[in-house]
């Protein structure tokens, strides 16, 4: 298993809807079918759309950041591995907050269109609570050691990374 964070949008102007809709493959109806599981978390509304919308209005009440308020994290599986539903919970969770985003609002989406199953979890990088943006620095080290536990914990191929 490899977490890599996507690089960010040049001009810093990324859209937490526009990242959405594209883990979602929305207005892609062949996409949409390699879209096999969902899951929003630390959200009021747990349907993906009305969920980036809540996200997008925290993201809003911070006024005072002017960086990118979305992180993306892109987990991908080695061939032919299709974690359960289950792991996959365990994994976001234990990946997220292994870089402080344990709280943060997200949007999960799995992909399995490639040979490698991957999931891409979008992140509220404003927190909840506090507004205030959270930046991870060096999040690979981390990122890094919690995908060495999650093989182990849940009995899947160790892969090189670091």
């Amino acid at each position: 298993m490899i977490a890599k964070k996507v690089a960010r949008r040049r001009d810093s102007q990324s859209s937490f809807s526009a990242l959405g809709k594209y883990i979602l493959r929305e207005g892609d109806s062949e996409g949409q079918a390699a879209v096999t599981y969902t899951r929003v978390s630390n959200c009021q509304l747990d349907v993906p759309i009305l969920a980036m919308k809540e996200i997008e209005a925290t993201q809003s009440r911070n006024t005072r950041s002017q960086s990118d308020k979305t992180y993306h994290l892109v987990i991908s599986f080695a061939e032919g591995e299709h974690p359960s539903d289950e792991a996959l919970v365990d994994i976001e969770n234990t990946l997220c907050a292994s870089i402080g985003y344990g709280d943060h609002q997200r949007l999960s989406v799995l992909h399995t269109d490639t040979d490698n199953v991957h999931l891409h979890v979008a992140i509220n990088k404003i927190h909840p609570v506090t507004l205030n943006n959270i930046e991870v620095i060096r999040d690979f080290y981390r990122l890094d050691e919690a995908c060495q536990a999650m093989e182990k914990q849940h009995g899947l191929l160790i892969d090189n990374r670091i």
